[in-house]
């Protein structure tokens, strides 16, 4: 099978710098690629460097490895940068292809790349001595090689350090809960190594966490988690790597420019330069085999996502949905009335005619005839995930072609991930519940007044989430008390 050796280019390049110091880390790289060529023996080879932090994860939180710049403060960052010039010049003129797009990281570049790779058929080896990459472990199709221990990263391996081994997506989980001081990520206080172990080992899950919650009330640190509801969805938000499905909503248009003119490029190999920069590098690239040319011009062209005329259409294509096959279950039909002025759209799936729901129409003086009922993801996880961007992504047509067929006068979000596709807003539900208005959107095309709540979910586990919820109904029936005397509703 064709192996591809995707390489954690700035994780390898810290390594020599720490190793064998900032005026010695070009030569290092290249003495580590050829013990990792060595083992690998790949057929291709992509190298993804960073430049900058994600623009992404600081829009969502401000302190997001702020603790960096002191860090790179104490090296000699000029002679850094040389180096690695050197070592990319030399890489591009073996033809190796190269990835380093300002305001996203290399981690994330990686896991578009090794997605992709694994849908042409492909073997991927990544490369790195990141844990964060471990979540895109998936046996047999992608490996991690860690090579601080010259060693395969296996479920035995993350057993050893975290304590489970079902599923490695939930690295990210992990890392929301206990927090990451290099990411300045501060997780749950009062949640640890021990307590997230078993807390995972009886739960298995965030989610599991999640509908457990009367009994982890019972600590006072575990009732934290929920507590803090906000801030645990922003954590993953932080820690779990994008789908390719999620690239277009987690990346800017810049950032999409500068990635597609990469992936477009053609790699020439040119033997001449390479043999100079190996006289600056004083180390050579030891290749068992020539490098055979990858082609990355697809990586960027989505799936199409039809949009549907006709409500029977709709819900033929929501039945017969199979994007996410293997991982989530059946696909929940939109519920209501196709000429309702409102929409309630819940970021996941939800029972549409729950106590809560009801209390929360009664509350805003909205009959049940009044709405239609959806939601942004349509499938409940089999392996307990929470739900992504790349999810939302995947079901992103049916909401939209429901919003086409409805043309709702209001829609009413329900959660953190409801509000994003209606809203500017990317977190934090809990500060804009109650907000209603007209908000530019990014992700959906519609004219409709959005009310921003919180999930109905949510205000079952915690009093200060229902009382946000009581308090986004009582709005929302001032605001239509309004609307009725305008005759506007």
């Amino acid at each position: 099978m064709h192996t591809v050796l995707l390489v954690d280019g700035s994780n390898l390049l810290f390594r020599a710098v720490y190793g064998l110091g900032e005026q010695s880390c070009a030569m290092g790289v290249i003495l580590y690629l050829n013990d990792i060529w060595a083992d690998v023996d790949p057929d291709s080879c992509v190298v993804c460097w960073d430049v900058s932090k994600s623009k992404a994860r600081s829009f969502l939180y401000s302190e997001y490895k702020a603790g960096r710049k002191q860090a790179k403060a104490e090296l000699d960052m000029d002679s850094i940068k040389v180096q690695q010039d050197f070592v990319m010049k030399y890489l591009e003129a073996l033809g190796i292809v190269q990835i380093a797009v300002h305001g996203v990281e290399a981690d994330d570049i990686l896991s578009y790349v090794s997605e992709y790779c694994t849908r042409l058929g492909y073997k991927v080896v990544i490369t790195s001595s990141d844990m964060d990459l471990w979540q895109l472990i998936d046996p047999p199709n992608v490996a991690v090689y860690d090579h601080r221990n010259n060693s395969y990263v296996t479920a035995a391996t993350v057993e050893q350090k975290l304590g489970f081994k079902d599923n490695f997506s939930r690295i990210a989980e992990y890392k929301a809960l206990v927090g990451d001081a290099s990411d300045n990520i501060k997780g749950v206080k009062g949640i640890g190594e021990k307590a997230a172990r078993s807390l995972f080992l009886e739960h298995g899950s965030l989610l599991g966490m999640r509908k457990a919650f009367k009994l982890l009330s019972k600590s006072k640190k575990t009732a934290k988690i929920f507590e803090l509801e906000d801030d645990l969805e922003r954590d993953l938000r932080l820690t779990r790597l994008p789908s390719l499905s999620a690239i277009r909503y987690w990346l800017r248009p810049s950032e999409l420019s500068e990635l597609s003119e990469q992936v477009h490029s053609v790699c020439v190999k040119d033997v001449s330069k390479a043999a100079l920069y190996v006289s600056h590098l004083k180390k050579a690239l030891q290749l068992s085999k020539p490098i055979i040319p990858l082609d990355l011009s697809g990586l960027l062209s989505m799936p199409d996502l039809s949009f549907y005329q006709d409500w029977s259409a709709l819900d033929t294509e929501v039945a017969k949905c199979r994007r996410c096959l293997g991982v989530f279950n059946s696909p929940v039909l939109g519920q209501g009335h196709s000429a309702a002025d409102i929409m309630f759209v819940f970021s996941e799936v939800e029972t549409f005619d729950s106590e809560i729901i009801e209390a929360f129409m009664k509350d805003a003086g909205i009959q049940r005839d009044e709405v239609y009922f959806t939601s942004v993801v349509r499938c409940v996880s089999l392996d307990t995930s929470l739900p992504s961007l790349g999810q939302a992504a995947r079901c992103v047509s049916f909401l939209q072609s429901e919003i086409n067929l409805l043309r709702p006068k209001l829609v009413v979000t329900f959660g953190n991930l409801a509000m994003s596709q209606f809203t500017e807003y990317q977190s934090f539900v809990t500060k804009h519940c109650g907000e209603i208005g007209r908000f530019s959107s990014n992700r959906l095309a519609h004219s409709a007044i959005v009310a921003i709540n919180v999930a109905p979910s949510s205000a079952l586990r915690s009093g200060k989430y229902k009382a946000h919820l009581e308090y986004g109904a009582q709005r929302l029936k001032a605001f239509l008390i309004v609307q009725e005397s305008k005759h506007t509703f």
